[in-house]
């Protein structure tokens, strides 16, 4: 699997040397924790990829994409890092609202012309709000969903 850079960060793959990591994140997550397996956000396939964002402070979330042929769609999901360090709090949100932002738009760039629309699902009320007023998602029968287009030329430009 490729590792790949964008705008100040690295997106590379999620490996074994991350479980100890993604134990600790999964177990943090009260939404997660006891229904996620931790052993699921390095999860490598042909048709499933997990990765971890990382700037110059290091890992900023988890990401898993599986992508799904018939729709076709990547499915996302995300496993954010705990917000246990005094102080922390702000920054923690910076960090991860600013890699959604700038990860998304990497991501659709990528995937245009691949697929017709990303898809996650969240229990978690910020995220939702997040994702639609920053992301461009629309929640529909439970789901967050953004189709993904080909970016079209203007005529006579």
């Amino acid at each position: 699997m490729a590792m790949f850079q964008f705008k100040g960060y690295r997106l590379r793959p999620a490996l074994l040397g991350d479980l100890a990591l993604a134990q600790q994140w999964t177990a943090a997550d009260p939404d997660h924790a006891g229904r996620v397996d931790p052993k699921s956000w390095i999860t490598q396939s042909e048709l499933t990829q997990s990765y971890i964002l990382e700037d110059a402070e290091g890992p900023i979330f988890f990401f898993k994409g599986e992508l799904e042929l018939q729709w076709p769609r990547i499915v996302v999901h995300i496993q954010f890092p705990p917000d246990d360090r005094p102080n922390f709090h702000h920054r923690r949100r910076q960090r991860v609202s600013q890699g959604l932002i700038e990860g998304l738009a990497w991501l659709e760039e990528r995937m245009a012309g691949a697929v017709n629309e990303i898809v996650f699902e969240s229990s978690t009320p910020a995220l939702v709000r997040f994702s639609i007023r920053h992301l461009g998602f629309k929640l529909e029968d439970g789901k967050l969903r953004k189709p993904i287009t080909l970016n079209q030329p203007i005529a006579g430009v």
